[in-house]
């Protein structure tokens, strides 16, 4: 079996081209971006006096390489705060679980 027969309908090509457009078009919604600065915002304004961040990650490259960076930041902020990492299960799925 070839790869291309376990891809959607559509060339490689097509499918890379679709999935770029849509990340140029997050990376440039301004609702996206007010959304991740607000989250910033707050994070900021609670973690010197936060005890306790768990982390809910998904167990990729870049889930695990956000997780570290939201703990380093964090410790960097609050050396005194705990950190909790739970990445998320894969019997339930791909990506961090809404609950």
């Amino acid at each position: 079996m070839d790869i291309k027969d376990l891809l959607p309908i559509g060339s490689f090509e097509e499918i890379k081209s679709s999935i770029e457009q849509k990340e140029a078009m997050a990376a440039e919604s301004p609702e996206t971006r007010a959304m991740i600065e607000q989250a910033a915002e707050q994070m900021l304004e609670e973690l010197p006096n936060c005890k306790k961040l768990i982390i809910r990650n998904d167990y990729d490259c870049d889930g695990a390489t956000a997780g570290y960076i939201i703990a380093a930041t964090a410790q960097s902020i609050n050396p005194d705060i705990e950190i909790e990492m739970r990445p998320s299960d894969r019997r339930y799925g791909y990506g961090v679980p809404a609950s």
